[in-house]
C-alpha cells in the first residue's frame, strides 16, 4: 500500500515508521525505476488518493496475498502485443505488473523474516 507514497496524500512523515527498502523494480516500458519502501502507518490512517496518480486505494490482507489460489496468468496487450503476465487476484482487484513485482518481492521479505 504504502508503496506509491508520493501517490497519496497528504502522509506526514512523522506519522510513517520506515521499516526498510525494497528491490528497485523497472516498469514494463523500462522508462521508469521504482525504488518501494515499506513503511507501518497508524491502523486508522486515513488515505486519499491523489487521482491524477492513483484510481484506487484498496486493502488486502497479507494472508490472501500470499495464497496461491489467489496467483494466475493472464494475457494483458501492451502496445499491440499480448504478453503473458502474473496477476494476484485477492480482492476486488487484479494486481500485475510493477505492482505485481513489488508485492511478490515483499511476501519474499516476509516470509524470510519470519524463518527468521
Amino acid at each position: 500500500l504504502l508503496a506509491t507514497l508520493r501517490a497519496l496524500e497528504p502522509i506526514e512523515p512523522a506519522d510513517v515508521t520506515v521499516v526498510g527498502c525494497l528491490d528497485d523494480v523497472s516498469t514494463m516500458a523500462g522508462q521508469y525505476v521504482i525504488t518501494p519502501w515499506i513503511g507501518v502507518v497508524p491502523p486508522s490512517y486515513s488515505f486519499r488518493a491523489n487521482p491524477r496518480e492513483v484510481a484506487d486505494i484498496f486493502a488486502v490482507r497479507l494472508s490472501a496475498l500470499g495464497d496461491p489460489r489467489y496467483h494466475e496468468q493472464t494475457t494483458k496487450q501492451w502496445g499491440g502485443t499480448d504478453y503473458e503476465i502474473s496477476v494476484i487476484t485477492a480482492g476486488r482487484h487484479e494486481i500485475w505488473g510493477a505492482t505485481h513485482q513489488i508485492t511478490r518481492n515483499f511476501l519474499e521479505v516476509v516470509a524470510q523474516a519470519r524463518r527468521g
